[in-house]
């Protein structure tokens, strides 16, 4: 992708804000600490969610986690429901600049938080921004509210690979070997549609750093997982 020159972008979540040194295309150096950029953050995001487990909430309300990655003209996606703690993941599909796809993606996951690379092309966070304000918001509050930057290395291909296979889901019995684990996650995930993996890496990664559903747990909770599956448009 093209690149411009770099800036910083503040990206506020709840009454905090991630902020990252950015490169507005695919090149250049990537050297943020993911430590040091999340430790605001995820202190911010789990008084948010001390504040909100102190409200009643109706059964409709819903928290859904969006990671969605472009490049090279593809568009890959993944999301994580805190009801059913599944992670439905959207194949590799064909996105031009107009990015009607991602407009699609938006109105059928309904996100309340999206997450991206710090390196994702400046065309597509611009179009995100915008679309988020226009179906999400209303044009009611700042885009930024919604949308979470990660660093790039936390979409890194070998690494999202890693993290996905790393998953050892409920289904999976206690005695099953390395082998066979590692085959049964292989049919469950399409690692040829490179954008999904990398959604699906970045996804992982955002759950695990703000600790999504046990935030108030022990730190030894990890985050539930029952499955993963794919959707379509």
């Amino acid at each position: 992708m093209a690149g411009n020159s770099s800036s910083s972008t503040s990206i506020p979540y709840s009454t905090g804000c991630v902020t990252t040194s950015t490169s507005a295309g695919n090149s250049g150096d990537d050297t943020t600490d993911p430590s040091d950029l999340f430790a605001d953050h995820v202190t911010t995001f789990r008084r948010a969610c001390s504040a909100w487990s102190d409200e009643e909430t109706s059964s409709t309300d819903r928290q859904v986690f969006l990671s969605v990655v472009w490049q090279h003209g593809n568009l890959g996606a993944a999301y994580y429901d805190i009801e059913d703690s599944v992670i439905c993941m959207l194949h590799d599909c064909e996105e031009s600049t107009e990015f009607n796809t991602l407009r699609r993606v938006l109105e059928q996951v309904e996100p309340t938080c999206i997450v991206i690379s710090a390196r994702q092309d400046n065309r597509f966070r611009k179009d995100l921004q915008l679309t988020v304000s226009e179906i999400l918001l209303g044009d009611q509050t700042s885009s930024g509210d919604v949308i979470q930057i990660l660093p790039s290395l936390d979409f890194s291909l070998e690494i999202c690979k890693g993290r996905i296979m790393g998953l050892k889901l409920p289904s999976m019995p206690e005695n099953m070997k390395e082998s066979e684990r590692l085959l049964h996650l292989s049919s469950l995930v399409s690692f040829d549609n490179i954008c999904m993996v990398q959604a699906t890496g970045g996804l992982l990664k955002y759950l695990e750093m703000a600790r999504i559903g046990v935030e108030l747990e022990d730190p030894n909770v990890k985050v539930p997982l029952i499955d993963l599956t794919v959707f379509s448009l």
